[in-house]
Formats: C-alpha cells, sequence, structure tokens
C-alpha cells in the first residue's frame, strides 16, 4: 500500500510537470513563430532599403557626372565669352582710334569765320556739280 500511494504520487507529479512542459512548449511555439515573423519582415524591410539605396546611390552618380558635363560646359562657354569679348574689345579700340584720327580731321579741316557752316563734301560724286564749292579763306 505504500508503494502504490508513492507510485500514484509520482505519477500525479509527473502529469504535473508534463503538462507545465507542455504549457511552456506551446508558449514557446508561439514565440518563436512571431520571431520567425519578424526576422522575416525586417529581412524583407532590410532588403527594400538596400535596394532604394542602391537606386539613390545611381542617382547620385548620375546628377554628378551630368554636373562635371555642365561645369566642363560652362568652361568652354567662358573661354568663348572671354574670346569674343578680347576680339570686339580689340574693333572697339580700333574703331575709337579711327573715330579720334576722322575728328582730328575734321576740326583741322574746318573753316573758320563767315564759312563756319561749310563743311567737307564729296566732289566728284553723285549731284556735286549741282552744289556750290566754298574754300576757307585764311
Amino acid at each position: 500500500k505504500i508503494l502504490n500511494g508513492m507510485i500514484e504520487r509520482a505519477w500525479v507529479d509527473l502529469d504535473r510537470v508534463l503538462l507545465s512542459c507542455k504549457a511552456f512548449k506551446e508558449m514557446n511555439r508561439e514565440t518563436f513563430s512571431q520571431v520567425t515573423t519578424d526576422i522575416a519582415r525586417l529581412g524583407s524591410q532590410a532588403a527594400n532599403l538596400e535596394r532604394k539605396k542602391a537606386t539613390a546611390n545611381m542617382d547620385i552618380a548620375d546628377k554628378n557626372d551630368r554636373f562635371n558635363n555642365l561645369q566642363s560646359e560652362l568652361s568652354k562657354k567662358t573661354v568663348q565669352f572671354y574670346t569674343k569679348r578680347a576680339g570686339n574689345r580689340a574693333e572697339m579700340t580700333m574703331r575709337q582710334n579711327e573715330l579720334a584720327v576722322f575728328t582730328f580731321i575734321l576740326n583741322m579741316t574746318r573753316c573758320r569765320g563767315e564759312d563756319a557752316g561749310v563743311g567737307l563734301m564729296q566732289v566728284h560724286g553723285a549731284g556735286s556739280e549741282a552744289a556750290p564749292v566754298s574754300v576757307c579763306k585764311d
């Protein structure tokens, strides 16, 4: 009888421990399932972010190439501008010098006194036979 009571209590203790283990295993399986789902979701998010990162890096490289091309074009246009500007300045200087010479000639050949209104005129050009020619008297 004592032996039977001890065995019976041992079976009850074993059943209680088995039920406790089964409950822990079920709870552990739920946690494991949640962790597995979270790992899959995080892996998907990481892959998506890596794709976006690669796309952004390609866009950055493209923009850098475009920037470098535009900067090169700007340098070429700047050189063209300064070259054209130097030519224009040389042309302007030449024309200003010619104007100064022409103004000097006009001032030197200007009539003084009563014939001051008469200027240089074309003698052998079209219509010159009808126009009277004046000569300055010094």
